[in-house]
């Protein structure tokens, strides 16, 4: 198979992967405090990446395992993947699915415009009316075509999503000049996964509340494992084997497919609401990811 045609197809189990991750924690969340949950998954996929990178350790050589986690770079993709962490699980527990999921892919219009600025890879003029109908698209299902939805719990949640979203257009790109660095995906991906979990670690003693009756549930647990196995362990890993082909602009476009992934879950299993602003700001969204791949 060619390295393009495997690249894009490791792609596209990366976004399935993590369409499913917004509807699994939309429902774990709802049992546990979402920073702990978020931690809790993260710690989860770190021990299934430290392992694999483990067991790889003598087919891979240097740098080792030290070096790895002293590397600016991966430090500084790791803070960024645990804050934007925080901000989803904040939005999932605040707002619904379909919005936290739409939101979030907001950012990836702004991946081209961040790696030319940053890395200096070309970016189209075009691509500027791509950003503007974006933002209107997330504009429209934060409030839902209704003013009076700029307060309250569920636009509060809208604007973490999109916060989320914002925080990893540039984790893309980060990542993206990373792996040039680390050259690995597996290195990248578990050193990742270590400062996610520090980061992530800080904000449960700081803003979390750990509740001994949530953590004897068996509810949220479920959803902890399957998304530190798949979403972090599998899905980080092939994220990063395909965006050493693609690059980050080109790979935005693809992790569209997590957005149709979530929102044909959040309606099917959670019954949630498609209405018409929501589908609308969805098709702008759309069309400015692919206006921007």
């Amino acid at each position: 198979m060619k390295p393009l045609v495997r690249a894009r197809m490791l792609m596209l189990v990366a976004g399935t992967i993590w369409g499913t991750s917004f509807v699994v924690g939309r429902v774990g969340v709802s049992f546990m405090d979402p920073i702990l949950f978020a931690f809790l998954e993260n710690v989860i996929g770190m021990i299934v990446l430290t392992v694999g990178l483990q067991s790889q350790k003598h087919e891979e050589g240097p740098p080792s395992g030290e070096h790895l986690l002293q590397m600016r770079r991966v430090v500084a993709v790791g803070v960024i993947n645990g804050l934007a962490y925080i901000c989803q699980y904040m939005a999932l527990s605040l707002t619904t699915a379909v919005n936290t999921s739409l939101l979030v892919n907001i950012s990836l219009p702004f991946v081209p415009l961040i790696a030319w600025a940053l890395l200096k890879e070309h970016f189209a003029a075009r691509k500027v009316g791509g950003l503007v109908v974006g933002i209107a698209g997330a504009a429209l299902i934060a409030t839902r075509g209704e003013l009076e939805q700029l307060t309250g719990g569920q636009f509060i949640g809208n604007l973490f999503a999109i916060g989320a979203g914002a925080l990893w257009a540039f984790w893309i790109i980060l990542a993206q000049s990373a792996l040039v660095q680390v050259h690995r995906p597996l290195r990248l991906a578990a050193g990742n996964a270590v400062y996610t979990v520090a980061t992530l670690g800080i904000a449960v003693l700081v803003l979390g509340k750990i509740d001994p009756a949530q953590l004897a549930m068996p509810e949220p647990w479920l959803g902890i494992v399957y998304l530190g196995v798949m979403s972090i362990g599998v899905g980080y890993l092939v994220y990063y084997e395909a965006l050493r082909q693609l690059g980050g602009s080109s790979s935005a476009v693809y992790i569209l497919l997590q957005s149709a992934v979530a929102v044909v879950l959040a309606v099917l299993l959670l019954g949630e609401p498609l209405t018409l602003p929501v589908a609308v700001g969805a098709i702008m969204i759309l069309a400015a990811i692919m206006t921007a791949g």
